[in-house]
């Protein structure tokens, strides 16, 4: 008999609510899909109780309604969980920490694969600066320093996604001795 290998604890989260919703009795955290975030656009630094509600529904599967029937407490600790998703790197959450100066990315939310990656050119700056919208000059930039292409990029988890993202801005910022 062949022990199942158990997912890292980084992949999703379970929360047991302190009151069911309906039948439901425990809820589901997990990363949502670059595409299924472009839906989720919140103005400014801080989220609003509305933008919270809709980061919930997202990497919950709940609907809205659902939530506001959620308790403070079990909707706290659910928005926490949902919130990582939102603005933590895969390296961040899986407890590891990236060499700047390495090459290639790991995506840890897709089975550890490996994204090798190549230096932008000047053209490629010029080209992506076309792009108005920061989201999709990111797309348009990670397209260009690996083999990924933009519906690759769109199927991508959001921890992925922001693990390339900020290895773009390295690229972008930093000077040629520091990967000497």
């Amino acid at each position: 008999m062949s022990k199942q290998k158990k997912a890292p604890d980084y992949l999703r989260f379970v929360h047991t609510l302190l009151q069911p919703i309906g039948s439901k009795t425990t809820v589901t955290v997990q990363p949502y899909t670059v595409a299924a975030g472009k839906s989720f656009q919140p103005e400014g630094n801080v989220l609003t109780d509305k933008d919270k509600i809709q980061l919930v529904t997202l990497t919950t599967g709940l609907t809205a309604e659902e939530v506001s029937q959620m308790t403070t407490p079990d909707f706290n600790t659910v928005f926490w969980k949902s919130h990582a998703f939102y603005i933590k790197t895969g390296y961040e959450l899986a407890g590891e920490t990236r060499d700047l100066k390495d090459k290639f990315i790991t995506l840890f939310f897709k089975n550890k694969e490996r994204v090798s990656l190549q230096l932008p050119s000047i053209q490629q700056m010029l080209d992506a600066s076309h792009y108005s919208d920061a989201h999709a000059h990111t797309i348009f930039m990670i397209e260009q320093i690996t083999d990924l292409d933009a519906s690759e990029i769109d199927a991508m988890l959001q921890p992925d996604f922001l693990s390339l993202n900020e290895a773009v801005n390295d690229f972008l910022s930093k000077t040629a001795d520091f990967y000497q």
